[in-house]
């Protein structure tokens, strides 16, 4: 696992087309902005761990289908 330090405005450069940029910090709050094409999938943490256990429960009747990109908002 890399770990990286970065302050208001920086930002992480993932492949050549996903930027991360660190927008504030209040507390123990980080807010980060992400800009990355609409065929990559960004999802929280907690929403990838539903959608996951809710893929293979799906996976497991076999009656049921998941379409695809189902999530969050993405905002430009």
């Amino acid at each position: 696992m890399l770990v990286l330090s970065r302050k208001v405005g920086e930002e992480i450069v993932i492949g050549r087309k996903v930027i991360v940029r660190v927008a504030r910090v209040f507390r123990n709050r980080v807010s980060l902005t992400i800009k990355a094409p609409t065929s990559v999938c960004v999802d929280r943490g907690e929403i990838r761990l539903a959608k996951n256990r809710e893929h293979r429960i799906v996976n497991s009747c076999g009656s049921v289908q998941m379409q695809a990109g189902s999530g969050e908002t993405r905002q430009s």
